[in-house]
C-alpha cells in the first residue's frame, strides 16, 4: 500500500476496496447509550452509500 493514495483501489484481506476515507473523529463524544449507534449510522451511512469503500 506504500505511495497509494486514498483515491486508489487497494486490497485489504482479499478484498478489494475502491478507495478510503479519512474522516475526523467529531462524534467520539456520541455517547453510549442505546441512540450512539443508531447517531453513528445516520451520520457514517450516506457516505458509504456515497461510494466510500472504508471509513476510517
Amino acid at each position: 500500500m506504500t505511495g497509494t493514495r486514498l483515491t486508489d483501489p487497494v486490497e485489504i484481506g482479499g478484498v478489494t476496496l475502491p478507495n478510503r476515507l479519512y474522516r475526523a473523529p467529531l462524534l467520539e463524544c456520541a455517547g453510549n447509550g442505546p441512540g450512539a449507534v443508531d447517531t453513528l449510522v445516520d451520520e457514517l451511512e450516506p457516505t458509504a452509500a456515497a461510494g466510500a469503500g472504508l471509513i476510517f
